[in-house]
């Protein structure tokens, strides 16, 4: 707690225990209702949820897409560092002489 007697907020996307479990009851719920859907469950429900609600549906796959790219590994580059040629003179020699 804070001085003020207030808690502290939490850090954004720390567990929770309760999140979870909140999820996973989602899931599972959404998994029930796609049976009315299709044979797909959960898959089959949000078939349906894209057809018969398109906006929210863009807004969660955009969030699923953001967190998915924030977990690929960035790239590797390569970044080489050479020592110019030097002539006789103490110049830098050029490649395309």
């Amino acid at each position: 707690m804070t001085k003020t007697g207030r808690r502290a907020a939490s850090r954004r996307k720390t567990p929770n225990a309760e999140r979870d479990r909140l999820c996973r009851a989602v899931l599972a719920a959404a998994e029930a209702a796609g049976g009315q859907f299709g044979d797909e469950g959960l898959v089959s429900y949000l078939q349906a949820q894209a057809v018969a609600t398109p906006s929210p549906f863009l807004t969660l796959l955009s969030k699923v897409i953001q967190d998915e790219s924030e977990k690929a590994p960035a790239p590797v580059i390569r970044v080489e560092i050479v020592a110019p040629q030097m002539d006789d003179t103490g110049r830098a020699e050029t490649e395309g002489k």
